[in-house]
């Protein structure tokens, strides 16, 4: 129970790397991508792509789905 509402902890904002910043940045004008087609855009290094794409689903900033043989990476709004 809080009695004072305005002593309520600010969240804190998400800091992000710039490998992370370059996928965010690569989905944002059209809010999905293919899999395949972001990951040789961002040009990362299978470490630093597997690190940034967990970091980003386990912020809910992105979801990849899969249908059949595709995969999808939506930008969480």
């Amino acid at each position: 129970v809080l009695f004072f509402p305005q002593m309520r902890p600010e969240k804190k904002q998400i800091e992000l790397t710039e490998e992370e910043k370059t996928i965010i940045d690569l989905l944002k004008p059209e809010g999905e991508m293919d899999l395949a087609t972001l990951k040789s855009q961002a040009g990362l290094s299978g470490k630093k792509w597997d690190r940034s794409m967990k970091s980003l689903s386990k912020h809910d900033l992105l979801k990849v789905v899969v249908e059949g043989a595709s995969k999808t990476v939506h930008l969480k709004s």
